[in-house]
């Protein structure tokens, strides 16, 4: 995080906020007029161009400067509780039945009410056992089973329901394709 410009100061804590641990990452801007919604998504970017999307935070706090002790370091037990921002910003709701299902199972399996469909899996707190979690309920309430591979590449509410969707278009044309009387097709 300090090698982005943006950035004076960081810490990055894992944080046991009752359910998991999730980690949070505490930033000093060098600007302290800069507003986190011009800061946050161009460090996001650059923290996902540089790690695996698991590794990411969860969560960012701004603070003016980072609480110190009286011997001049860090007092990890003073720094504040992460908000209900969400790691990604401005939630974007579902925009059909769909995604509004999967949003749910998101929410349940990550402990998170302020998470959107845009946000990243990960970046919510997400791991690989609970991603293995989703893939068995995502089994269960729409037999579609989750390749994980491409779960981590796109780990979205969005891109896992156009990718059920694909499902279910392709077993629909298959069994319209099976439907089909071939009886009368003319060989030549």
């Amino acid at each position: 995080m300090l090698a982005f410009a943006g950035i004076r100061q960081a810490v990055l804590v894992a944080r046991d906020d009752g359910a998991e641990l999730r980690l949070v990452a505490y930033l000093v801007p060098t600007d302290p007029d800069v507003s986190e919604d011009a800061l946050l998504p161009a460090l996001r970017e650059h923290l996902a161009s540089q790690l695996p999307s698991h590794m990411l935070p969860a969560a960012y706090v701004v603070l003016a400067r980072l609480p110190l002790n009286a011997n001049g370091k860090l007092d990890r037990a003073a720094l504040p509780a992460p908000g209900g921002r969400s790691a990604e910003g401005t939630l974007q709701p579902p925009e059909n039945d769909l995604q509004r299902q999967l949003l749910e199972i998101w929410q349940t399996l990550l402990k998170q009410p302020h998470i959107g469909i845009a946000c990243d899996f990960f970046a919510a707190g997400g791991h690989s056992l609970l991603a293995l979690r989703l893939a068995n309920c995502v089994r269960e309430e729409f037999d579609y089973e989750l390749e994980l591979k491409a779960f981590f590449a796109a780990p979205t509410v969005r891109a896992l329901a156009e990718a059920i969707h694909r499902h279910r278009q392709a077993r629909l044309a298959a069994k319209r394709f099976n439907e089909c009387d071939l009886s009368d097709i003319v060989e030549f």
